[in-house]
């Protein structure tokens, strides 16, 4: 098991943004990888200010040495967005790769923003 910490900021359109973070990496088994992390990222504009976390899970399973499953899994608190990208990787001959990739976005409403 590994990880990164990060921290850092700068400009950000026109106010600033600091932000802190996290990214592990944890071989399950030789052939599954989990890749968890945490980003918090705190934004101050002339508009407002706001914090925005960003929470990620990537899952590799090496299924043979030439195929691969991958998922990257996101949760944005900002926009309230969930997003999924899962990809399939055959290498079928040396240098010849087959790529079968889905990609999904939901929004999601707490029951206070819901329309009535």
């Amino acid at each position: 098991m590994n990880g990164t910490v990060w921290a850092g900021g700068g400009q950000f359109f026109d106010g600033t943004r600091r932000e802190v973070g996290y990214r592990g990496r944890v071989e399950v088994t030789s052939r599954l990888g989990v890749e968890p992390g945490i980003a918090f990222n705190w934004v101050d504009l002339v508009e407002g200010s706001f914090l925005a976390k960003l929470l990620t899970a990537r899952v590799t399973y090496n299924l043979s040495p030439r195929k691969a499953l991958m998922a990257l899994v996101q949760y944005n608190s900002e926009g309230s967005v969930i997003g999924a990208n899962v990809r399939f990787r055959w290498e079928f001959r040396p240098g010849s790769d087959l790529f079968v990739v889905y990609n999904e976005a939901v929004t999601r409403h707490s029951a206070s923003t819901a329309p009535s």
